[in-house]
Formats: structure tokens, C-alpha cells, sequence
């Protein structure tokens, strides 16, 4: 996914990583592919499905549990902990979803 994440956002020869250039554009991929492949929407779908743990979650939306966790960590320096999406928080450390519900 990383890969694909390359042809669509970086140009040219990036394999020298002590280049600023190409450290940016290794992020840029990583970030491409993280959001391709595990959209906020489907770790709120996980929580839905009652997946409690980071297999789980991976098994529901169809990444290994490894880039699952890489997502986490992409995203969490994109968001900081936590992102609000509609009603929900998604928290990328410790991971979690909070769904906010109206009293009454």
C-alpha cells in the first residue's frame, strides 16, 4: 500500500533517506496509505462490530495487524491522540472509540 502510496505522491529517486526532500515524501506515502486503507469511518465500523483489540480490528477492516498499528501511529502524528469524527473520538493511543449519546 506504501508502494502504491509512492507512485501516486512522490517523483524520482527517494531511496537516499538522508534527504529532507525524500523523508517527506516517504511521510506523504505513508499518509496516502494510511487513509486509503484504514479510514477513520472503518475503525468507527470495527467499534460498531464489537472488535476490542488491534487483531480484530485489523481481521474487520482487511490490513495486517502490523499496518493497522502503523496507521495508528501515521495518524496520531497527523491528529495528535485523538480525533473527533461526527460523533465519535477516536483515540490512536492508547486506541479507542468514544461515541458521544445525548442524555434524555
Amino acid at each position: 500500500a506504501e508502494e502504491l502510496g509512492h507512485y501516486y505522491t512522490s517523483c524520482g529517486n527517494i531511496i537516499d533517506t538522508t534527504d529532507t526532500s525524500n523523508r517527506k515524501q516517504e511521510v506523504k506515502a505513508r499518509r496516502w496509505a494510511a487513509k486509503r486503507l484504514v479510514p477513520l469511518k472503518s475503525i468507527i465500523s470495527a467499534f460498531k462490530a464489537s472488535c476490542r483489540n488491534m487483531y480484530e480490528v485489523a481481521e474487520h477492516i482487511g490490513v495486517t495487524e502490523e499496518f493497522l498499528r502503523q496507521a495508528f501511529e501515521t495518524y496520531s502524528h497527523i491528529y495528535g491522540i485523538f480525533k473527533e469524527y461526527g460523533r465519535y473520538v477516536i483515540y490512536f493511543d492508547p486506541p479507542g472509540v468514544f461515541e458521544w449519546r445525548e442524555n434524555g
